[in-house]
């Protein structure tokens, strides 16, 4: 099979001090593709001390631009590095609006339709305008072929416009996890109250212990 080339686009890289799950599980799909031999470029936002450019995971990665400016700095990375088979527009809020100026085929890629999470961030009237806009952007994607991780979102896409949704579930690491290891960043979204009640349980395992919490988010005064 001759190799491919892919540009993935995602507001943040495995290495942004605000990268999260999406990301994780992004930087696998992608070291994957490259395992088999595909070529792939990961553009992301900037971030303070961050390199132009690196390598994680065979990935190559490129980063410019900040809120309201990536989108040009990723239209010139695809310019300068094209062409491409395929550009996965990978959303948070808000696409990229790759299918518009790339000319290469596209995949809208999503690991949940925000929705309700715009009121655990921001106070209203930027929370509804969040929300109104984030289904404003599907329905323009109404053409897109998405790609997600759960059937609940892609129900959500469905009602919103979108006409063609794969659900791809996430994996799971096969690798033995510490069971004292960090929860995240203590913030509502993240269901903190969750590991709040499993934390009796854990603590009934040898070494179990969920004090060392890895973040500062909102809700870390629970712990």
């Amino acid at each position: 099979m001759k190799p491919l080339r892919f540009l993935m686009l995602n507001w943040r890289d495995p290495e942004n001090p605000l990268a999260g799950g999406a990301e994780r599980v992004t930087q696998r799909h992608m070291a994957e593709l490259v395992r088999r031999g595909h070529e792939v470029i990961w553009f992301a936002n900037d971030f303070e001390d961050a390199e132009p450019e690196t390598v994680i995971d065979c990935i190559r990665i490129i980063r410019g631009g900040w809120r309201g400016s990536s989108i040009l700095h990723a239209r010139r990375c695809h310019r300068e590095h094209r062409p491409f088979d395929l550009v996965i527009d990978q959303h948070h809020g808000l696409p990229w609006f790759a299918h518009w100026w790339s000319g290469t085929k596209c995949v809208a890629y999503i690991h949940e339709v925000l929705g309700p999470i715009w009121r655990a961030f921001y106070r209203w009237p930027t929370s509804t305008i969040g929300r109104v806009q984030e289904r404003f952007f599907q329905r323009l994607y109404a053409g897109v072929p998405f790609w997600t991780v759960s059937e609940s979102t892609r129900q959500q896409l469905l009602s919103h416009g979108v006409r063609d949704v794969s659900v791809w579930p996430t994996g799971t690491d096969t690798a033995t996890i510490r069971i004292d290891g960090a929860v995240g960043h203590a913030v509502d979204v993240h269901a903190v109250r969750v590991p709040l009640r499993a934390e009796p349980r854990v603590r009934e395992q040898p070494g179990g212990d969920l004090s060392d919490d890895q973040g500062d988010g909102s809700f870390e005064d629970d712990f």
